[in-house]
Formats: C-alpha cells, sequence, structure tokens
C-alpha cells in the first residue's frame, strides 16, 4: 500500500475517535458508560472466568490512572470545566453552564476509562490468538507454493478483495474501544480470527509477480 493512501486511512481514524469522544462529550451521560462498563465487565466475567476479569479490570484501571489520572490531565480538566463558575459574564447562567460542563466531563472520562478496558480486553486475546495468525500466515503461504508448483492460476480478485476487507477488520477493531453501545467480549478473538482467514486468502492467492 502506498504511503498516499495510509496517510489518508490513518487520518480518517484518528477523525472518527474524536468524533466518538465528541459524541461522549456531547451526548452521552457518565451513568450510561459507567452500566455500559460494569455490563460488559460482567460478560468478561462469564466468558473469561471471575478470576481473569478482575486481573483485566485492574489492569484497565492502572493503565487509565497511570496515563490520566497520575499525569495531572483528568484534574485539570475539571478544573477547566469549573472555571465557569466564577466568571461574570451577564448572558449565561456561569453556576447552570458550569454543572454542564462538570457533567459533560464526567462523561468523557468514563467513556476514556471504558475505552481502556476494551483494549485490554483485546489485548487478552491475541497471546492466544497470534498462533493461529501465525499459522494462517505458513498455511497461506504453503498453499501458494503448491499451486505455483502444481502451475494453477491464483485469484487476483480474491487477493485484493481478502487484503482490502483484512484491513478494514484491523481498523474496524481498533476503532471496536470507542463505540458507545455495548459490545459482547468474543468480538474481538471472532473479529482477529476472521482477519486471520482474510490474510490467508490474500497470501495463498498473491502472484507470482509482484
Amino acid at each position: 500500500m502506498s504511503k498516499q493512501a495510509e496517510h489518508p486511512r490513518s487520518l480518517l481514524m484518528l477523525g472518527m475517535y474524536l468524533a466518538a469522544l465528541i459524541v461522549a462529550f456531547v451526548m452521552i451521560k457518565a451513568e450510561y458508560a459507567r452500566d455500559l462498563r460494569v455490563s460488559e465487565a460482567r460478560g468478561a466475567a462469564s466468558v473469561l472466568g471471575q478470576e481473569r476479569a478482575v486481573d483485566s479490570l485492574k489492569t484497565g484501571n492502572a493503565v487509565f490512572m497511570s496515563l490520566f489520572a497520575e499525569s495531572g490531565i483528568i484534574k485539570w480538566s475539571y478544573e477547566l470545566a469549573n472555571s465557569h463558575r466564577n466568571s461574570k459574564a451577564p448572558l449565561f447562567n456561569q453556576e447552570k453552564v458550569s454543572e454542564s460542563m462538570m457533567t459533560k466531563t464526567d462523561a468523557f472520562w468514563e467513556m476514556c476509562r471504558l475505552a481502556v478496558q476494551r483494549f485490554v480486553f483485546m489485548l487478552y486475546w491475541l497471546p492466544v490468538l497470534i498462533p493461529f495468525i501465525i499459522a494462517a500466515m505458513v498455511d497461506g503461504a504453503m498453499a501458494r507454493e503448491i499451486r505455483k508448483w502444481r502451475f494453477q492460476f491464483t485469484s487476483t480478485t480474491i487477493y485484493n478483495h481478502a487484503r482490502k476487507l483484512a484491513g478494514m477488520i484491523v481498523f474496524g477493531v481498533l476503532l471496536l474501544p470507542v463505540i458507545p453501545v455495548k459490545l459482547p467480549i468474543l468480538i474481538y478473538p471472532m473479529a482477529i480470527m476472521l482477519c486471520a482467514f482474510m490474510v490467508w486468502a490474500s497470501i495463498a492467492n498473491m502472484q507470482k509477480r509482484i
């Protein structure tokens, strides 16, 4: 893939991340994001087991605190949200504006905490699925070699579509943590396995001359 194609895709992903966080700041309530986090944690416990789910939650909380709380970003954001309270601007009820900003800031950080928790759950599956991905790549390469020695044709259409679908799946998986809806814990391994299959299909149908 050319650098010109990668650059717009990176900007698109960044834009969608920012859009999701803006939606969280403007529309989502803190209670809703908190309920999502608790509900998904319970779902993780039913699949991964109570002990592993608790360990993942502790890891997510530690990462969140390290990134945002200990660095002072959360404190600064609340001070900024509360700064309207002492303003003497005559056109607005500064008390209500400050309360609204504090509420929206609560929702924003709850969504960030949910996103970090989802990233931790996603990373939890990688050690389990990495051997599967490697096996898919090796098997795809072997399938390509077999076709080459048998003088069988490979499908350019399958190659192009599988490569594009693999990129779209990776793109979607990276966006999952900021989607403000409930996600089943098994969506991460299912997406990764589907991506591995697309990688297999693209490698198996890679052209003999690139």
